[in-house]
């Protein structure tokens, strides 16, 4: 479940549960020679249980997807722009690779373009409906 407050977006397990939340403010970048308008995620955090590396019951796994997710559909149903900027530390950096951002300066700026974004959001799309076959 995707929850919003201005600047504040937080995703809620199917126990009623705060999994992930995050901070985002609106932002412009320099993209292709030209300012574009977009989101930058100030932080984004999961709660304790979902960082454990071992197995244990109260792990939720894909709560900070969720928000990154929620945050690209929110933009497109207010017809802002889909892109993203964060800055992630060194060890979230193949997270964020995983999920489309791309570095663009070595300083830890990840950008998601709105193609990666369109990307990103069919294939969690495709992952949902998708059945396995034996």
């Amino acid at each position: 479940m995707f929850e919003k407050e201005e600047g504040l977006r937080s995703v809620l397990d199917d126990q009623n549960l705060l999994a992930s939340v995050a901070i985002t403010q609106e932002t412009s970048i320099f993209l292709e020679a030209e300012f574009v308008d977009c989101i930058e995620i100030e932080s984004l955090v999961n709660s304790p249980w979902n960082l454990i590396q071992q197995r244990v019951p109260e792990k939720r796994k894909g709560a900070a997807t969720a928000i990154v997710e929620g945050i690209i559909k929110e933009n497109r149903e207010k017809g802002l722009s889909r892109i993203l900027k964060l800055f992630a530390l060194p060890e979230e950096k193949n997270f964020y690779s995983d999920l489309g951002f791309e570095e663009t300066n070595g300083s830890g700026e990840m950008i998601l373009s709105e193609n990666k974004a369109s990307m990103l959001l069919l294939d969690l799309d495709q992952k949902r409906n998708s059945t396995t076959f034996d």
